[in-house]
């Protein structure tokens, strides 16, 4: 997943040993989206496995979500 690859080289700049001073700018374009997850990930947790929160009882605080939530 590119976001993390691109986390672990600002995490191996930081920790870089120099006598100049540092100044990164880090931008994550996809970390949000598109909510595709690595098939490994999903074979260690099938959906059988996984159980949807109750509803609230007062108010509906689900109506706000999008669609793929």
């Amino acid at each position: 997943m590119s976001e993390y690859e691109v986390a672990q080289w600002a995490i191996k700049q930081c920790n870089t040993v120099t006598d100049k001073p540092l100044f990164m700018s880090i931008g994550y374009y996809h970390s949000h989206s598109p909510l595709l997850v690595p098939k490994p990930y999903l074979d260690e947790f099938p959906l059988s496995f996984i159980r949807r929160p109750s509803k609230p009882s007062e108010g509906d605080d689900w109506d706000d979500l999008p669609i793929f939530a």
